[in-house]
């Protein structure tokens, strides 16, 4: 038995020491999609580098509410970044499930960020459902802005199906490493439509809940937030009509 397991292994170094995304690069329609998945992300990096910038200097809040570096509610911001990024990570890979997982925990993140700063249940609760009604009666997603807690919740319960394997078309079927990298056009889409709408989301009610993170942002960084947030939000920005 302990054979088997050593003769395994040289084959897992093996398929380590090959592995490779280059194949990517050399197929049109995957660096399409890829292309677009860069956009969309590089511009939430912007948004997470702004913040963190801000929380440095003490000068981060929501909806006048102080988020200090090394609070609870940053930890959870901090986090709900790093989940996107692991869940495009999966997804270069081919891992579109965990891919998925992955965004679902970035909404719960966002939440206990964006309400913890009012109401510290929606940091200890377990439930994630009350965690959405905390948040429903906080700043961040009070009057005309309740329709991005709508969207987050949304997304959150078509990506629980994907944690509860709730279909065939939820489910990943992977029995070997040797599946790896792989590449699934519509899988990836399929993640990307999550991601953008996720990442607009908690980008717009940052940026509403303090303007000055996207007034006083350097020129090209406010180009690429612009392809973050909606029109309609960014032109409320500049004329100091966002509340």
């Amino acid at each position: 038995m302990v054979r088997a397991i050593d003769r395994d292994f040289e084959s897992l170094n093996s398929f380590l020491e090959g592995y490779t995304l280059r194949e990517i690069g050399h197929n049109v329609e995957q660096v399409k999609i890829v292309k677009a998945a860069h956009k969309s992300y590089l511009p939430f990096l912007q948004f997470w580098a702004i913040c963190s910038d801000e929380t440095a200097k003490n000068n981060f809040s929501i909806f006048s509410q102080p988020v200090l570096t090394e609070s609870q509610e940053f930890s959870h911001l901090r986090e709900a970044v790093s989940d996107i990024g692991s869940g495009l990570f999966c997804c270069l890979h081919g891992a579109y499930k965990p891919g998925h997982m992955a965004l679902r925990s970035s909404i719960e993140n966002y939440l206990r960020f964006s309400s913890g700063a009012f109401d510290k249940t929606g940091i200890t609760t377990t439930s994630i459902y009350e965690l959405f009604d905390i948040a429903r009666k906080t700043d961040p997603f009070y009057g005309n802005r309740e329709i991005y807690l709508d969207r987050l919740r949304s997304s959150y319960v078509e990506l629980c199906k994907f944690s509860h394997s709730a279909s065939l078309a939820h489910m990943a079927g992977i029995h070997a490493l040797a599946h790896f990298p792989a590449f699934d056009t519509r899988a990836f889409q399929g993640w990307l439509a999550f991601a953008k709408k996720c990442m607009s989301a908690m980008a717009t009610v940052t940026f509403i809940g303090q303007p000055s993170l996207y007034l006083n942002a350097h020129f090209k960084a406010q180009e690429l937030i612009d392809l973050l947030i909606p029109t309609n939000v960014r032109l409320s920005l500049l004329n100091g009509k966002c509340a």
